[in-house]
């Protein structure tokens, strides 16, 4: 089981494991014939790995989904394995290898986004998704399209944009560098997502690695390592008052598996400085994979709360960290000059958070937006609708 907080970037549809051989020209032609209209038989396409692993019938339905949404096929534009797929309504980003005998072997498909869309008709669309949904998107710090974007909800692992916060505050007043070292302590070993979880405790990382793993790849471990460096009271200061007492990951943890129930009881209940008192004390209870629902959790008690209005504000005063763009999220990464992403995810919640400019003379937007769901995991058509408007900012239709 993977943590609560795996960040969910793009949708991979399909995937092989072997490396791109293939010269663009052949991989292109390889796309028309998939994508070929009338085409029923796929399984010629593949290599044997491949289809061991995706069966054909999948692959039928997967090509058929994206030519119901998209319409005909018309080219690909890219090379060396990474291509933009343009279809009569609209495009999806694509990576594909192929065996030296011509057949795929590796392919990934991304989310869509359509040609006639505007911001009315996602906005539509979005209120019609079950759940509570917040959206917030900003051009050069203005403004320009809300949906609930002061409400405070749930955002998951985002809440990683306030301990990169304090820390870059902290590098930038001179009291502290990236390369400075600490070491990993038992205490702060955490649940993943994560790499870090696995690692001998005292262990030397420096900042810049703890920065770069909470960010490109949420880990949890490293986050709670960086905020017993810098101190809760210091990330508070810079965090949302939905955010305090500013949790520790591992401590969410706790509080919500069954050996923390009684903790989890008080903790909702009590006044801010008694909250407190009670995260001290779980210090002694373990922390226990095997004890999470994979249904959602008092997603409205115990989480990380900010609108997608103070995300906005937080992902694009970091726009410039290069730790941002490691990961660029629901984004194809070469596509822009600036793609800064960190999102967040546990059962009933999502957050996608972006910084984005097209070109150095581009405006720069960010766009934050956040489902919660306490009752049933989210409604996948939330990441499709964020990738459509990411599709406006694309052709700066905001």
């Amino acid at each position: 089981m993977k943590s609560r907080f795996s960040p969910l970037f793009l949708i991979i549809i399909l995937i092989g494991t072997c490396a791109m051989w293939a010269q663009s020209t052949t991989e292109k032609d390889v796309l028309a014939e998939l994508f070929k209209t009338g085409r029923t038989a796929y399984a010629t396409l593949f290599d044997d790995a491949f289809l061991k692993q995706v069966s054909e019938l999948k692959i039928r339905e997967i090509v058929q989904l994206y030519m119901s949404k998209l319409g005909a096929y018309k080219s690909a534009i890219g090379s060396s394995g990474s291509y933009d797929l343009l279809f009569e309504k609209g495009k999806a980003s694509c990576r594909i290898a192929l065996t030296p005998a011509g057949r795929i072997n590796t392919l990934w498909l991304g989310t869509w986004t359509l040609l006639d869309d505007n911001p009315e008709k996602l906005k539509t669309e979005l209120l019609k998704v079950e759940g509570e949904v917040s959206v917030c998107i900003t051009k050069n710090g203005k403004t320009v399209f809300a949906i609930a974007a002061d409400k405070n909800l749930a955002v998951g692992s985002t809440f990683k944009l306030y301990v990169l916060k304090a820390l870059n505050r902290r590098i930038s007043g001179g009291k502290a560098k990236w390369s400075d070292t600490t070491a990993l302590r038992n205490e702060y070993f955490s649940l993943p997502s994560g790499m870090l979880q696995d690692w001998p405790s005292g262990s030397p990382v420096t900042l810049h690695t703890l920065a770069v793993l909470m960010i490109s790849r949420s880990d949890n471990t490293a986050a709670d390592h960086l905020l017993s460096y810098l101190g809760r009271d210091t990330v508070e200061a810079v965090a949302p008052e939905g955010m305090k007492p500013f949790l520790f990951t591992n401590e969410m943890f706790k509080l919500k598996s069954v050996s923390g129930e009684d903790k989890c009881k008080a903790y909702i209940s009590a006044d801010l400085k008694t909250k407190r008192k009670i995260l001290e004390q779980l210090k002694s209870i373990p922390v226990n994979e095997s004890n999470f629902s994979t249904n959602p959790v008092l997603v409205k008690e115990i989480e990380w709360f900010a609108s997608t209005r103070e995300l906005c504000a937080v992902i694009f005063e970091l726009k410039d960290l290069p730790v941002l763009s490691i990961n660029p999220g629901l984004v194809k990464k070469t596509s822009w000059h600036i793609a800064g992403y960190k999102g967040g995810s546990e059962p009933g919640v999502l957050n996608y958070t972006h910084v984005l400019q097209k070109n150095v003379k581009s405006p720069i937007y960010a766009i934050s937006a956040t489902i919660n769901n306490s009752e049933k995991n989210v409604d996948p058509s939330f990441t499709e609708l964020v990738s459509r408007l990411i599709g406006l900012i694309e052709r700066d239709g905001l």
